[in-house]
């Protein structure tokens, strides 16, 4: 049969109520489904079953439980996604009666994968296509409560720690979100701030990010704290 769907992935948002999810792209078998839950990877029969299966429309998957609608703590997101395996296992006979209808099935199922891997290719991180020739872009091996950045020249990518921060200034999402006060004052600088375990302590007068004299990443905040400095303090 011809393709026609492009997609391999569909995400719905759970309402505590509704069960059956339509998943309308082809697939072959009931396994060939991966099934999450605010993207914890669901057990087949045990979390979920298939109708349908191996239909370009009409297939769906049903849970056992309703999934929970969005609330504090839960994201009640579902996602479900194509998951063929990287294999062709059409085995032609030499001289026998050619098989349109295997070959055509084989045919299909290899651009379904194409399909599946375009997707995920779209969820990774990619380099635009102006990068020069001489960046290497290469991801090095990850340490323990380490995080990427870009080597001085530009030319590559390491690992460093938040100890190697120093004084350099961390800027603010918004100029003017430092309100002034009288004494110290504590604010998450942005969300990647709370995987780099720091908060920061703000002391007078600073009203913006910009009047900061610098700042200095401490591990304990001083008990005088110099004035107009922004303290960022390691958890």
């Amino acid at each position: 049969m011809t393709i026609h769907i492009l997609d391999s992935k569909v995400q719905y948002f759970g309402d505590d109520v509704q069960t059956v999810f339509a998943a309308n792209f082809r697939f072959f078998q009931d396994t060939n489904l991966n099934v999450y839950l605010d993207g914890v990877l669901q057990t087949y029969v045990t979390d979920y079953s298939v109708t349908n299966s191996g239909d370009e429309t009409g297939s769906s998957v049903t849970f056992v439980l309703p999934p929970p609608a969005p609330s504090s703590g839960v994201d009640g997101i579902i996602t479900i996604e194509r998951a063929l395996d990287n294999q062709q296992l059409l085995d032609l006979i030499e001289f026998d009666r050619f098989p349109a209808e295997s070959v055509e099935a084989s045919l299909d199922y290899i651009v379904l994968l194409i399909q599946q891997n375009t997707t995920a290719l779209q969820n990774v991180l990619r380099a635009s296509g102006d990068v020069p020739p001489d960046v290497d872009l290469t991801v090095p091996a990850p340490g323990d409560g380490q995080f990427f950045k870009y080597t001085d020249d530009g030319k590559g990518i390491e690992t460093a720690d938040i100890n190697e921060l120093g004084t350099q200034i961390v800027p603010t999402m918004t100029d003017g979100e430092i309100v002034a006060g009288t004494g110290t004052q504590t604010r998450l600088i942005n969300a990647a701030q709370t995987k780099l375990a720091v908060t920061t302590h703000e002391t007078p007068p600073v009203s913006s990010v910009f009047d900061s004299g610098f700042h200095e990443v401490v591990d304990v905040l001083p008990g005088s704290p110099l004035p107009n400095v922004i303290y960022m303090v390691r958890q």
